[in-house]
């Protein structure tokens, strides 16, 4: 069985409290073959932020997909994800293209953050994470924090960004659809605040 290294979000989804764990996890990923992925999601929702396009011109072309499993989670994520962008300030976006992340010896993860924004707090990550169901739990986001801001110590690229998750499970959502974000600072990485993306928040005061 050839198993792929996968992408930061999905090692921390697989954390498991012991190694027997974490083993049957993946395996039972690599058995049940994700009927889809979000990666034309990632690159929707990018391409339209960078070219200055309504989430919803996204939603529509999504919308004349034929009915599918695909069709339908795309357009659940999409709502809270554009509630997010609705209310974050920010200036612009610039694409962040994958590199690889060391996680072992011979094992390289591609972290793909997809974009940076620039606010009026200086440049932030928002890590779009869109599955429905079996969000992050404590101990998974942890780790995904930890890893993620090792990676940008470490890339003269995003040592000076802030990390925010953007979580669009359902169970995240509050009454108004709003997505749980989470803002992590190089200072104090965890626990991460939870955010209500004022500036206040973004600049780091509590």
């Amino acid at each position: 069985m050839t198993l792929k290294v996968h992408a930061p979000q999905n090692i921390a989804r697989l954390f498991r409290s012991t190694p027997e764990e974490v083993k049957k996890a993946i395996i039972k990923l690599y058995r049940a073959k994700p009927p889809f992925s979000y990666e034309q999601l990632y690159e929707g929702v990018l391409r339209s932020l960078v070219l200055k396009e309504s989430l919803n011109a996204y939603r529509d072309i999504v919308e004349s997909w034929q009915p599918s499993l695909r069709r339908e989670s795309y357009l659940r994520a999409l709502k809270p994800t554009a509630f997010f962008f609705d209310n974050f300030e920010r200036h612009y976006e610039v694409e962040v293209l994958p590199r690889p992340y060391s996680i072992g010896r011979g094992l390289r993860a591609p972290l793909a953050p997809r974009m940076q924004c620039g606010t009026p707090r200086g440049m932030v990550v928002p890590w779009l994470l869109f599955w429905k169901e079996n969000p992050l739990n404590e101990e998974q986001t942890a780790l995904l924090h930890s890893i993620v801001l090792d990676a940008f110590a470490n890339d003269p690229d995003l040592d000076s960004s802030k990390l925010m998750l953007v979580d669009t499970s359902s169970r995240a959502l509050d009454q108004s659809g709003k997505p749980r974000v989470l803002l992590a600072r190089k200072s104090h990485p965890y626990p991460p605040r939870e955010c209500d993306l004022c500036l206040m928040c973004l600049s780091g005061v509590t």
